[in-house]
């Protein structure tokens, strides 16, 4: 009797001990990216408990990666936003350190900070409520200027063998400090910029001498995309051409973007080697930064930048394929596919395009622009 009573309290204490050593789950956002000056990016970091087991934040240790040009020659810093904290006292944190480069990337290392009188002392309770606990808000600043044609680019990491740092959250649990980084990595999000895609679609010749297609843009992501300026550059073969003259209209009445952004006609007047190249300019709001851009619709297949005709003033076309593709390099056609958002404080971010240039389709289909279809 006595060695079963036993055995019961054994298991009692067991159970008791498992539901006490539950590991929260949670999930963390970069957010509310801004350009705040032409050299200054700043950002926050939110931390939100997600499941029933409370989050007592033991460190939070943050390693991020981001592309080294923005610093355009000059010297990278960063800094944390005094008051920007939600955290402890004792745990609000310190100045990040990006004094480490590996290949292209810079690496993003915060510290996390541990309660005083460590593993007795009381942790940060992280909220389930709104966007949770605000870790602070931080800044990223270049000595030149302005910084380069690329956006940060931030991205989370967890390799601690590449960059020599990694993310790494700890929760106090059953009185110890225990990782529970990865069984939450699904759950480090990024939403500073917003995501699309662009699609050439549609196809059609419409006279033996004439040429027409789509490009639509589509916002997928959680943030909301409003267009400041949408610069397209494709590049297609000037054997098309057929020895007569290149020309590129704008179907007036095509497009669904805002009065003040619909296109005017390309310009076709480029020719590098055997490819000439397709200019659409981006047509800026009314106001500027004051105006108000078009917002990029998520359903179908977004918004109609518009549909274009391509012309030559030969009576047909040369019976090869035209080979519309799009262009993302300065170098060598002059000219760059390149897309500007407004961000939450008005201000425009830089180009957006490289995040989202896996999201550039062509459903074009690649036949001589003899058949007709």
């Amino acid at each position: 009797m006595k060695k079963i009573l036993l055995n019961l309290i054994i298991l009692i204490a067991i159970f008791s001990f498992t539901t006490i050593a539950q590991n929260p789950s949670y999930e963390t956002k970069l957010m509310n990216g801004a350009l705040v000056a032409p050299n200054e990016y700043e950002f926050d970091i939110y931390i939100k408990r997600t499941g029933s087991v409370a989050f007592e934040a033991y460190g939070l240790q943050v390693a991020l990666i981001f592309d080294d040009t923005i610093k355009n020659g000059g010297t990278l810093t960063s800094t944390y936003i005094s008051g920007s904290s939600t955290m402890n006292t004792d745990q609000i944190p310190s100045n990040p350190n990006v004094a480490t480069l590996v290949g292209t990337k810079r690496v993003w290392k915060l510290a996390g900070k541990i309660p005083t009188g460590g593993i007795s002392g009381g942790g940060t309770i992280i909220s389930n409520e709104g966007n949770g606990t605000r870790l602070g808000r931080f800044k990223i600043t270049t000595s030149a200027v302005l910084f380069g044609s690329a956006i940060p680019n931030l991205t989370w990491i967890f390799d601690q063998t590449t960059y020599g740092y990694a993310t790494k959250f700890t929760a106090k649990v059953g009185g110890q400090p225990i990782d529970i980084t990865s069984a939450n990595i699904a759950n480090h999000t990024i939403l500073l910029y917003p995501t699309y895609e662009s699609k050439l679609m549609n196809g059609a010749l419409v006279a033996p001498n004439q040429y027409e297609f789509d490009i639509f843009v589509k916002s997928t992501g959680i943030l909301p995309m409003e267009a400041y300026g949408l610069q397209v550059c494709l590049i297609f073969d000037d054997a098309i051409r057929n020895a007569g003259t290149l020309t590129a209209t704008y179907i007036a009445g095509s497009s669904t973007m805002n009065a003040d952004q619909t296109p005017s006609n390309p310009n076709v007047a480029t020719l590098v080697g055997t490819k000439r190249v397709w200019k659409l300019a981006g047509k800026i709001p009314t106001g500027g930064l004051s105006g108000t851009g078009t917002t990029i619709s998520t359903k179908g297949d977004g918004t109609r930048l518009g549909r274009f005709r391509i012309s030559t003033s030969a009576k047909s076309f040369s019976p090869v394929p035209a080979n519309l593709t799009w262009n993302f390099s300065g170098t060598p056609y002059g000219y760059a596919t390149k897309f500007l958002v407004f961000s939450e404080e008005r201000m425009t971010l830089p180009d957006i395009t490289s995040i989202n240039q896996a999201n550039y389709l062509n459903l074009l289909p690649n036949q001589p622009l003899s058949v007709r279809k």
